[in-house]
């Protein structure tokens, strides 16, 4: 009868011990998703601010990319000698290769295509400006996050952010892009 009790015991304590290593893991895994998300959301609230700024300076602004480089700070990736290899007028295609070329050589954490788009909230609203963000960790993590606004009194002021996530194998290449 003892040696039940002991052995219902063990088996009890190696029930909740099963349970914290997977509650544990479970943890651990999602810390690990969620570090390249917040990096990404780190690039994009200084992505925004430019745009931001340059919207309220000049009233529109140019496809950009910017990095975050392995030290954490946000860099500009624009194209560089990149844009001299696509056909004229093709930066979109020159920036996206130049970022993703900084992502596969491990220069940055995770990059940012900052450009302008057109977007309907709901079906029922009006089409409105936004700031179009694709971002892109090198672990993995991709989304698009488009932030409309308006302009009022002399400002930019931002509507509620929609993010489409996506997700790729850690360590994946970007997605192949079709050109038009």
């Amino acid at each position: 009868m003892r040696d039940h009790a002991i052995d219902q015991r063990c088996i009890s304590i190696r029930i909740i011990l099963a349970m914290a290593l997977l509650v544990l893991g479970t943890s651990a895994r999602a810390q690990n998703l969620s570090a390249p998300k917040a990096e990404c959301d780190r690039l994009a609230r200084e992505a925004v601010s430019e745009a931001r700024e340059a919207l309220r300076l000049f009233g529109e602004f140019t496809p950009q990319g910017l990095g975050l480089s392995n030290r954490g700070e946000a860099i500009d990736l624009g194209p560089g000698e990149a844009r001299y290899l696509e056909p004229p007028g093709d930066t979109m295609t020159a920036l996206r290769r130049h970022l993703d070329e900084a992502l596969r050589t491990r220069r940055v954490r995770c990059t940012a295509l900052i450009y302008q788009a057109t977007v309907q909230t709901s079906p029922t609203a009006r089409r409105s400006d936004a700031i179009a963000l694709q971002l892109t960790h090198r672990d993995g993590y991709s989304a698009v996050v488009v932030y409309p606004y308006q302009y009022r009194e002399e400002q930019v002021i931002l509507g509620p952010p929609q993010r489409i996530e996506q997700k790729r194998a850690a360590g994946a290449a970007p997605a192949k892009r079709n050109r038009h």
